[in-house]
């Protein structure tokens, strides 16, 4: 099994949904105020995760680092400006709608899902490609990859290798979703068969759970 990354992505926690809304500074531009300034400079480019305290909502997009004020000015506390891309123009509506009450998650994942990373073969475009894992569960995985892409609902074949103490296991699996954002590119798979590879990655994944924390 190859080693499990560190995180690259930087959390963005706010104490309520009303602090969110004002930190929205420009939601046409998709600006966003950020009270706190960390590692990040000007013209950085950082993946982050925005979510609200005590809320099960998390919302992963990508965004340019606009501005950084190191310390308060005017009345204004210190931090930093983002503005999230265009290609995530669909996800900051989203946000939008959050904070807006006109929006709420129906449902959560119906399994549980733990970082790990293993490589992947996948059958696309009548050839095989490479990827891997960013994580897994007992009913499907994220497949991270540069390489082709399939369509919502597409059934595909994948291996995936679990190193020396596993043999590589087989399974056909159903596209959910697709993201084309470089950095994240990829496909949320939900495995389907066959039912004896899938009590092998049920019993992966109970062997997996003493070893990682739930995403």
């Amino acid at each position: 099994m190859a080693s499990q990354k560190k995180p690259t992505w930087i959390l963005l926690q706010y104490g309520s949904v009303e602090l969110l809304d004002k930190c929205m500074t420009d939601r046409h531009t998709r600006l966003l105020f950020y009270p706190s300034v960390g590692q990040m400079r000007p013209g950085q480019t950082v993946d982050v995760q925005i979510t609200v305290e005590n809320s099960n909502v998390t919302f992963p997009m990508k965004a340019m680092v606009d501005r950084v004020q190191e310390r308060p000015e005017s009345g204004k506390p210190r931090g930093v400006n983002l503005q999230i891309i265009e290609e995530d123009k669909k996800r900051f509506e989203r946000v939008c709608a959050f904070v807006d009450g006109m929006w709420r998650p129906t449902a959560r994942r119906a399994a549980t899902r733990y970082p790990a990373e293993y490589k992947i073969s996948y059958q696309v475009a009548n050839g095989w490609h490479n990827g891997h894992t960013i994580d897994i569960s007992t009913r499907g995985m994220y497949l991270r990859t540069d390489g082709p892409l399939a369509e919502n609902k597409q059934i595909i074949k994948i291996k995936l290798a679990l190193g020396r103490l596993w043999s590589n296991m087989e399974l056909d699996c159903e596209i959910r979703w697709v993201d084309t954002v470089d950095g994240r590119r990829g496909m949320g798979l939900m495995c389907t068969g066959p039912q004896q590879n899938l009590e092998k990655l049920t019993e992966l994944i109970r062997k997996l759970v003493h070893d990682t924390r739930p995403s």
